[in-house]
């Protein structure tokens, strides 16, 4: 898998060309300094401070591949690729921006 994170002063654009999936959601953090973590733990990766300090924010999560590597067991190579850009930005309702994939229709239950 390959993951991306931006953390921006300001709405960076999507990339609705370059991803399959596209969904954002508003969230409220309590702390500037916020990290990621992997499944199971299995390592921790620290994102720069939060421009504005703690606040709501705009997480937009893009994502291409998520069929077939949903499809497979394992792989050595990167199947599927994420993107997840944040920036302040006052509380909104979710939106999928785009969906195209059969997994997240499934997940959002999307007919």
């Amino acid at each position: 898998m390959d993951f991306t994170v931006t953390v921006a002063d300001g709405d960076p654009g999507s990339d609705l060309d370059g991803y399959e999936d596209v969904v954002e959601i508003s969230y409220g953090f309590s702390s500037d300094l916020i990290s990621l973590v992997e499944w199971g733990d299995e390592a921790i990766h620290h994102l720069p401070p939060l421009p504005a300090g703690p606040g709501t924010y705009r997480l937009r999560y893009h994502a291409r591949g998520m069929d077939e590597a949903n499809a497979r067991d394992t792989s050595d190579v990167a199947i599927d690729h994420y993107l997840l850009q944040m920036w302040p930005a006052p509380l909104y309702d979710p939106a999928v921006l785009k969906s195209t994939s059969s997994y997240l229709r499934d997940q959002l239950s999307i007919e």
